[in-house]
């Protein structure tokens, strides 16, 4: 129901229904459930401004529960570096990241190089950005994965915002 409400444009309805999945995990004991729903309702708080202090606690205590079940922490980890950099912690949010990014493959790891692009573009570090980037459509092409829209939007947005329009322009025609 919860990611029904979310393709509507419904979030906050989501949550509602994701914090009556995690009283009912909570109910059964299944830790594994409520550490999934934990993440999403911290992934899906995170989206407002005045609800970023529960999504990071949420995603804190799904931490703590996959840490203690032995489960991979990437995805919330990368949830909680977005929930960071949305509040300008920017050091914080690339600590999520480069631990999300120990526990993934070469896929993982550039999606996450590619958050930390975003996070470097934000921060004014443009040639790291680009780097990053780069890096991610590289893999992706290695892996013979299609890019999506923002792996392409981040470079091109990167030159741009350096006055790179040429180089820009290539890769939005290359789109």
């Amino acid at each position: 129901m919860a990611k029904m409400c979310r393709a509507h444009g419904k979030w906050r309805t989501g949550i509602q229904y994701l914090e009556e999945s995690l009283t009912l995990a909570r109910q059964i004991g299944e830790v594994f459930l409520e550490s999934f729903t934990l993440n999403n309702i911290g992934s899906d708080k995170g989206h407002y401004v005045t609800l970023k202090g529960e999504a990071q606690q949420a995603l804190e205590q799904s931490l703590l529960i996959k840490e203690r079940i032995g489960s991979a922490k990437n995805a919330s980890l990368s949830v909680l570096g977005w929930v960071f950099l949305s509040q300008g912690k920017w050091r914080t949010a690339e600590e999520c990241f480069r631990k999300a990014m120990d526990e993934s493959n070469q896929l993982g790891q550039a999606l996450y190089r590619h958050f930390i692009g975003w996070l470097s573009m934000l921060q004014g570090k443009y040639a790291l950005a680009e780097k990053e980037f780069l890096y991610r459509l590289e893999v992706l092409k290695k892996y013979q994965r299609p890019p999506r829209l923002q792996d392409h939007i981040a470079p091109i947005l990167n030159y741009a915002l350096v006055g790179n329009i040429p180089q820009a322009r290539k890769y939005l025609e290359d789109i």
